[in-house]
This record gives structure tokens, sequence and C-alpha cells, in this order.
């Protein structure tokens, strides 16, 4: 029986194989990380909110999750 080369095998990304990973994901109804650090990389989330004492990143963070 003839042995599959290495590169025939296709092995998804490691971060594809986490669990938590995938429930993260889902939490935020996002395919990638990619997406996600697109959108909380912005310079307007950096700082404190003075109404409650949150961070910004904070408040977009809760505002993501469906």
């Amino acid at each position: 029986m003839a042995k599959e080369s290495k590169s025939s095998v296709s092995i998804p990304a490691f971060h594809k194989m986490l669990v938590l990973a995938q429930w993260a994901l889902g939490i935020f109804n996002e395919v990638s990380f990619e997406n996600i650090s697109a959108t909380l990389k912005h310079p307007s989330l950096e700082g404190i909110d003075e109404n409650d004492g949150h961070t910004k990143f904070y408040h977009a963070i809760s505002r993501s999750r469906c």
C-alpha cells in the first residue's frame, strides 16, 4: 500500500482546531480573529470612559457580543 506524501494531507491551522477559539469566534459571529482584531485595534478604543470607568475597548467588545 502506497503512503500518502505529507504535502497531499491538508492539516487545519492550529487555532482552528481549538474548541475555545471556535467558541470565541462564535460569540462575536466572526470567521477569523483577523476580522475581530482589525476592529479592536482602532485608536479611538484607547482610554477610559468617564461615565462608568470601563475602558472603551470593553464597551466595543460588549457591543459586539450578541
